[in-house]
């Protein structure tokens, strides 16, 4: 849980095809182009991953609370929840 606010620079650069030790800026560039993209292909892959990133982490919290439910990849679902 500690270490969930700092998955999206993780997730970012793996979504982006960047190594790990780039720097924040490559980071932020790669992110822009994306953004700007006209395929937004790249936006909706770093939307799935970091989904895919929080429901783990989600999922982790639930199994020792007494809720243990799996979350959905549903984000309207996940806010009912």
């Amino acid at each position: 849980m500690r270490s969930s606010p700092l998955v999206g620079g993780e997730v970012a650069r793996t979504t982006m095809g960047l190594n790990a030790e780039a720097s924040d800026a490559t980071v932020h560039d790669a992110l822009m182009r994306a953004h700007f993209s006209p395929s937004e292909q790249q936006m909706r892959e770093l939307d799935m991953n970091m989904r895919n990133q929080t429901n783990e982490i989600q999922n982790n919290i639930t199994k020792y609370g007494p809720l243990v439910i799996n979350l959905s990849d549903n984000h309207f679902q996940i806010e009912l929840q």
